[in-house]
């Protein structure tokens, strides 16, 4: 600490001053980018205008105190970096959608995404992504032959060029992205009545795990922009006017005075569709029952390899009994098996493209071939010691009849 530094609070411990500076930081309040070394960055090309502008919903007069040399402003100023910041992204798409090159347009945002994270190493840490995407392409829609590129798989490819700034812990901890993706209206009116449609179906197909690798949550949004421009009435004419498309750039993000940062009104049009991907802790509480049926299924396996190695040596009455035990953990296993395959069912009804849904169903095999080795076992134990399967099977038989003979008798016995 030097000599001229003052402080604020400075009777609060460290711990209590970072609850201070959460409780500043209100996502209820505007989103600002002042305080913050990287403002507002305009990248333009033949196809695309990007914007990239970091925000944060903290306190701008506890930031400013900084020049004073308050301590409290530095650690505010630092905890925001690391903790409470928003990286806004707006890209126009204004060029021609069919001579448009993704990979060239890659290496190209890539670029410049390395030398901003080399100029803020913070960047990386930023776990918040708000991306919004005006569609606006000069010559309508992308025709491919047997329709190998379609259109819709654009906003998703820049998505995810987009996010490669993030940390991958980071992208798998806490990642968390916002896409909207708004179709301008005369694009949209033209779309509606071309053969060859957008494509929102591959825009919305893809899922946070599958392209990114979040695991906490992806966002998208499909929107029809405004139209803003107003028409004369004119009653007698019966076509609608569409306006002309010029391929100008156009402004997503605003700073307004003060620092303000918000989006153009281009991005507040009329909502289509939205899709959430990720996975939600508690989405499913039917199946947060598996640790135990896992247990289940390790104290069934477990007994089975005991009884593997308490069969050598041993005389037929003994092999009965083992017979009898054989019996009952295969009763379990069943049991086990239709438990496991009931919350198969449920998660791939409900989650189908979960990742859960296919752990459990992993799980659900590994535990069926564990069960049939383990029988196999048993029962060439049971044959090297003079007994054979079909003693097993009329066991098996018998014991279901005698516990349907036994019911029966208990039913009958009953006044």
């Amino acid at each position: 600490m030097t000599a001229n530094t003052r402080l604020l609070l400075p009777e609060l411990p460290p711990e209590l001053r970072n609850e201070v500076y959460a409780y500043l930081s209100d996502t209820t309040s505007l989103a600002t980018n002042v305080g913050l070394p990287l403002q507002l960055k305009t990248f333009s090309c033949k196809h695309t205008a990007v914007q990239i502008c970091p925000v944060h919903h903290g306190s701008a007069s506890l930031l400013a105190l900084q020049k004073y040399h308050f301590q409290e402003a530095c650690e505010y100023n630092s905890w925001l970096l690391s903790n409470a910041l928003e990286l806004r992204i707006g890209v126009h798409f204004k060029g021609r959608v069919n001579t448009f090159v993704q990979s060239d347009w890659n290496k190209k945002m890539e670029a410049h995404l390395r030398k901003l994270a080399k100029l803020h190493p913070w960047l990386k840490k930023v776990s918040k992504y708000d991306i919004q995407i005006l569609w606006d392409s000069t010559d309508g829609v992308l025709k491919s032959k047997n329709n190998k590129r379609i259109a819709g798989q654009i906003p998703m490819a820049m998505v995810k060029t987009l996010t490669q700034l993030m940390e991958k812990d980071f992208k798998r901890k806490r990642g968390d992205v916002n896409v909207g993706l708004h179709l301008d209206h005369g694009y949209a009116v033209g779309n509606a009545m071309s053969l060859t449609k957008f494509g929102l179906g591959h825009f919305f197909s893809e899922t946070a795990s599958e392209i990114h690798g979040f695991s906490r949550k992806l966002t998208k949004d499909a929107k029809k922009s405004p139209y803003f421009n107003t028409l004369p009435p004119v009653s007698d004419w019966p076509l609608i006017a569409i306006p002309a498309v010029n391929g100008e750039e156009r402004r997503l993000l605003e700073v307004e005075k003060g620092g303000v940062v918000s989006w153009a009104d281009s991005t507040r049009g009329l909502l289509v569709m939205r899709k959430t991907d990720g996975v939600v802790v508690d989405a499913y509480p039917n199946f947060d029952n598996w640790p135990m049926h896992d247990g289940v299924a390790h104290s069934a396996q477990t007994t089975l390899e005991a009884l593997v190695e308490y069969i050598d040596g041993l005389n037929s009455e003994v092999i009965q009994f083992v017979v009898k035990e054989l019996v009952s953990k295969r009763g379990d296993y069943q049991d086990l098996s239709s438990r496991i395959n009931v919350h198969y069912k449920r998660l791939k009804q409900d989650h189908t493209t979960s990742e859960v849904m296919k752990k459990v169903k992993d799980n659900a095999v590994k535990k069926t071939q564990g069960y049939r080795e383990q029988i196999k076992i048993l029962g060439k134990k049971v044959t090297s010691l003079g007994g054979t399967l079909d003693d097993v099977k009329i066991m098996l038989v018998n014991n279901r009849k005698r516990g349907i003979d036994e019911v029966e008798t208990e039913d009958n016995s009953k006044p």
